[in-house]
């Protein structure tokens, strides 16, 4: 199991440009028996070892719009501090609820951009224009939150930005991925030191060894994928990832609602 999502994980992460926690953060309580912030935490470091290889290999095609990145490192790395830690201050289900809007908005944005695909000026000077510590702060403070969101709002991101290539929008969400993780990293074994030995404990060193090679087997295929002229068919995937999440964070958001009716 832990190399089959390795594989999903490096696959996601290299072609897609999105982390890879919307699959890891439902199904890691699951096959490890961790919490839910265990599971968001461990998601995080699996694909901080994923996009750190997708990274130095994409550096080494100089892929990566790297002046739009450093201008966002510090502030993603702050709000993942801070969402990491507000997040124990916020009920759960308005976090979800956020999410949920949130999920969908972009879902509409990625279908805009299919509708709009041959147009020529279908990216935006807007997204361009903004400050990059709003945007950095942002992603970070959404992963932080629920460990899920980030990719998607950071591949939005590119796909408007007019300096960001078709090709270089996963290699260059990739490097931002990189300093979302540890953003989390920071504020979770800040505050809680004995997070490393739980993960220890609970997974173990030959699973995490098994996810480490399926991450590289993934992320092969991803950049073979990503090398091809198939951006129409990658900013599909997403629309379609991000409305089934947004879909799934809706219902447990009404499961939720329901168990508070019936107490």
């Amino acid at each position: 199991m832990s190399l089959i999502l390795g594989i999903i994980l490096g696959l996601v992460s290299s072609f897609l440009g999105i982390g890879g926690g919307v699959f890891l953060v439902p199904l890691l309580p699951k096959v490890y028996e961790l919490t839910a912030h265990e599971a968001v935490v461990l998601s995080l470091s699996f694909i901080f070892v994923s996009v750190l290889i997708n990274t130095a290999q994409y550096q080494l095609q100089k892929k990566i719009v790297w002046s739009l990145v450093l201008k966002m490192a510090p502030f993603i790395i702050i709000g993942g501090f801070v969402g990491s830690k507000a997040a124990s201050f916020i009920p759960g289900i308005y976090l979800r609820l956020f999410l949920a809007i949130f999920l969908v908005l972009m879902s509409l944005s990625f279908l805009k951009t299919i509708l709009t695909f041959n147009s020529v000026n279908n990216r935006s000077n807007f997204i361009a224009n903004l400050h990059p510590y709003f945007l950095g702060v942002f992603s970070g403070v959404l992963s932080g939150f629920a460990g899920v969101g980030s990719g998607v709002f950071l591949n939005w991101l590119v796909l408007n930005n007019k300096s960001v290539d078709s090709k270089e929008e996963a290699p260059t969400v990739n490097a931002m991925m990189i300093f979302v993780c540890l953003g989390v990293f920071i504020s979770a074994f800040l505050f809680d030191p004995s997070l490393a030995s739980k993960f220890y404990d609970k997974v173990g060193l030959q699973s995490f060894l098994l996810m480490i090679i399926g991450i590289v087997i993934g992320s092969y295929v991803g950049k073979t994928l990503n090398a091809k002229n198939l951006h129409k068919i990658r900013v599909i995937l997403l629309m379609a990832i991000t409305f089934s999440l947004a879909i799934m964070v809706f219902y447990e958001i009404l499961s939720q609602m329901e168990v508070l009716t019936y107490e």
